[in-house]
């Protein structure tokens, strides 16, 4: 497992919930629910992303100004479309990409050739995961009855478009782009 400082295992019996599961997964996505917001930060990403999607990063990263006016713009959009998002009770599936809060490895992750990237500061491991696992074949499962809870943000700059925290992103988003050129 590899977890944020800032999550909370509060059930019990999570760890035998875990050790009894039968999976061929290489990466285990538990519910991960903001402490901050009540929102369910799995599955990250359900499919891989779209040409549209790399467009959009590739402009969100340009510039900060420029990724400034595009967040707070699709910060506005979403408030309006997904007024009825998680209606349904979430269940376990294959999912393109899971929140780098807390993951869970099997070994085949590595016995396949997955490692834990460390060539970026903080913001990427999602990123980098999922394209390791595009590229080996692997699998992420999302798996909603592991719960954990993660009070975000509390080790960084807080909530909202700051300027360090851009550019740690940023630095990130290049870092994957050039070793995982397929990705973005």
């Amino acid at each position: 497992m590899v977890s944020n400082n800032d999550i909370e295992i509060k059930e019990s019996h999570f760890f035998q919930k875990l050790l009894a599961m039968e999976s061929e997964a290489q990466v285990l996505a538990p519910d991960i629910i903001s402490r901050v917001t009540g929102r369910h930060q799995n599955p990250h990403r359900h499919s891989a992303i779209s040409k549209c999607q790399k467009i959009q990063y590739r402009l969100l990263y340009s510039n900060y100004y420029f990724g400034l006016l595009l967040h707070y713009s699709r910060k506005f959009i979403k408030s309006i479309t997904a007024s009825k998002a998680r209606l349904s009770k979430p269940v376990k599936q294959r999912i393109f990409s899971a929140h780098g809060a807390f993951l869970i490895f099997d070994r085949s992750y590595f016995e396949k050739g997955g490692h834990i990237d460390d060539g970026y500061f903080l913001f990427g491991e999602e990123d980098s995961v999922a394209a390791q696992c595009a590229d080996k074949d692997m699998k992420i499962l999302f798996c909603p009855d592991l719960k954990v809870y993660h009070n975000e943000h509390i080790s960084t700059e807080g909530s909202g478009f700051k300027k360090r925290t851009y550019h740690l992103q940023q630095n990130a988003y290049r870092y994957i782009k050039t070793n995982f050129p397929n990705f973005y």
